[in-house]
């Protein structure tokens, strides 16, 4: 059961991963098991601040997107 939860996870992590590289969207995915999640930044994601750093970064670029998908 696990292993297979930690293929899909891979396979979901690695599909996220290629469609934000083909927009040229800088990120990492960080994952151990089943477990992953998407940093929009371009470095390694080292400690808490650094999580902070990217989503905080993100926030604007989320923003114009919701407002483009509204109009």
């Amino acid at each position: 059961m696990y292993a297979g939860l930690s293929r899909t996870a891979t396979t979901n992590a690695s599909a996220a991963s290629s469609a934000l590289s083909a927009e040229g969207v800088p990120h990492r995915v960080p994952w151990a098991g089943s477990m992953f999640s998407i940093f929009f930044r371009e470095g390694e994601v080292r400690d808490y601040d650094d999580a902070v750093g990217a989503v905080l970064a993100a926030l604007p670029h989320a923003a114009r997107a919701a407002a483009r998908a509204e109009a």
